[in-house]
């Protein structure tokens, strides 16, 4: 039988935050988010694009990528680029994240 490898989403795993609040990203570490996917099951971890903002300011990506890896983690989803079909600041807000 063929095994399927489940992504856990952002919302599912990020802890008490909310879409459209001030601070869109997790209250947790990343290092304990990712550690707790992984006993879950998944495979796949998601982040939103203000959470790697935020981790960030604390690892780089060749620790994000280390994290990852030592927890089995083989599938990374970035959730989710908006405005990118829009005009003005909006696109050039969402062309700032695309490039981030």
């Amino acid at each position: 039988m063929k095994q399927i490898e489940l992504i856990g989403s952002y919302w599912t795993l990020a802890g008490d935050v909310h879409p459209h609040s001030k601070a869109e990203y997790s209250p947790f570490k990343f290092e304990d988010r990712v550690q707790a996917a992984a006993r879950a099951g998944f495979k796949g971890f998601a982040l939103k694009e203000a959470d790697l903002e935020h981790i960030l300011k604390r690892l780089s990506l060749k620790d994000i990528r280390h994290i990852l890896e030592d927890n089995g983690i083989r599938h990374v989803e970035l959730e989710f680029l908006t405005d990118w079909f829009r005009d003005g600041e909006e696109k050039r807000h969402s062309d700032r994240l695309k490039h981030f």
